[in-house]
């Protein structure tokens, strides 16, 4: 493909166009005013990624939530980060949701102020898998321990080490572990549809 562009035909093609108009100086083309909105809507997913569809290949859409709007929009990010290759990104979203969940089902068994420093601040992230492994406010699975560790490692690798790249090998490896995981402490914190 060349990299010159042919300036009279694109310009020829403009102008037969049923939705291109001129422009105010010479040369210029525009869209069509009562075009703006048929266009807009045609082409949403493109303008807005917010609405972009997104399926479930890293975090399963039948996990429920709750309905959270937070819970959902990060395994959302999580989902879209995996699909598009965005391997870093979808390791920290990934272990964003694991600990969001996480604090979830600790304050839902009645931990909330274990969970929190003196000043009301929530303690960091291997505090709070502390204070859930030693059993006393919630039960964890024996694989639970192990998953909720190499999400952490993958997330915090991806999000700090100067060096390290994750990889879809990397997601891949964390489940079906991890969607076990967040399962549990979805149905631990007793997130329902």
């Amino acid at each position: 493909m060349s990299g010159n562009i042919n300036a009279s035909r694109l310009a020829g093609n403009l102008s037969k166009h049923p939705q291109i108009v001129r422009g105010g100086r010479a040369g210029a083309f525009r869209i069509r005013s009562a075009d703006d909105d048929k266009l807009s809507q045609r082409f949403a997913d493109h303008v807005d990624m917010s609405r972009a569809p997104v399926s479930d290949p890293f975090v399963s859409a039948d996990i429920l939530l709750g309905g959270r709007r937070q819970l959902d929009q990060i395994r959302r990010e999580a989902n879209g980060c995996y699909e598009r290759a965005f391997y870093n990104s979808a390791a920290v979203m990934g272990r964003r949701l694991a600990e969001m969940l996480l604090i979830e089902a600790l304050e839902k068994s009645g931990a909330s102020d274990r969970i929190r420093d003196g000043s009301g601040h929530l303690l960091g992230f291997s505090d709070l898998i502390a204070i859930a492994q030693s059993g006393q406010f919630i039960k964890l699975s024996r694989t639970a321990p192990n998953a909720i560790q190499k999400i952490k490692e993958l997330g915090d690798g991806a999000a700090h080490h100067r060096h390290f790249l994750a990889t879809k090998k990397d997601l891949d490896a964390l489940n079906p572990g991890y969607s076990m995981l967040i399962s549990e402490l979805a149905a631990v914190a007793e997130l329902k549809a």
